[in-house]
């Protein structure tokens, strides 16, 4: 991976940000990521992230840890 290119294509993806609600949730995840602190969530999100887990669990979508497991011995 070249990061200066990785770098660049960030750079272009923001520039080409319009709304500023999304610029301002970036400014504040790059501020927790510098502080080293986890990304607190809002109740909604944390609602959303719990149904989505349980509708893929009940749709058989996961990887078991035996599985999990089993792919780290290839790596």
């Amino acid at each position: 991976m070249d990061i200066i290119l990785e770098k660049q294509k960030i750079k272009q993806q923001i520039d080409s940000i319009n709304d500023e609600s999304i610029l301002l949730s970036i400014k504040k995840f790059l501020g927790l990521v510098k502080k080293n602190q986890p990304v607190a969530l809002t109740k909604e999100e944390l609602i959303a992230r719990a149904l989505e887990s349980e509708k893929a669990i009940s749709e058989n979508k996961f990887v078991s840890i035996e599985e999990l497991e089993k792919e780290m011995k290839n790596w």
